[in-house]
């Protein structure tokens, strides 16, 4: 065998191993990446579960509004808005609080959708909660979906 033929050889044997290599980077990035979004994907049907449940099983009940306000959160990143309100409501003679409006409510940099809930529900005010009658303990505001499973399914559909 000649010296070009052994040269064209040893190229070959480093391009294989080359190509060995980066079809095990792919196996480990595509291994890491399913499973990324596997815990996205089970973060939103958790949440899209609770919501849908709650939708239909918990059973509405008179409440009276304790405390609400907007509270701000600040950090590095700037500052953001949840809505906090508080509520009571009685089950079969017990008294309960809770302090949630709906499963899915997260702060935001834009302070209207706070503003809007807090508003919804002021302070002194009788409205409606919903609470579960396997748990009365636990109540919120406003059954439903909320808009973010909906935010995280489309936001992750495009990674799929």
């Amino acid at each position: 065998m000649g010296q070009e033929s052994r040269r064209v050889v040893r190229r070959s044997c480093h391009m294989a191993k080359r190509i060995r290599s980066s079809r095990g980077f792919f196996i480990l990035f595509g291994t890491f990446w399913c499973g990324l979004l596997a815990v996205f994907d089970g973060v939103f049907a958790v949440q899209a579960y609770k919501q849908i449940d709650a939708a239909r099983r918990f059973l509405p009940t008179p409440a009276t509004v304790v405390s609400s306000e907007v509270e701000s959160h600040y950090d590095s990143d700037g500052t953001t808005y949840s809505p906090e309100v508080s509520f009571e409501y009685t089950i079969g003679g017990q008294t309960y609080s809770s302090d949630k409006v709906h499963f899915a409510v997260w702060s935001s940099s834009d302070s209207s959708e706070a503003h809007d809930i807090v508003n919804r529900f002021p302070a002194g005010s009788e409205t409606t909660a919903y609470y579960d009658p396997g748990r009365p303990s636990r109540a919120i505001l406003l059954p439903g979906v909320g808009s973010l499973p909906w935010f995280l399914a489309l936001f992750l559909t495009p990674f799929h």
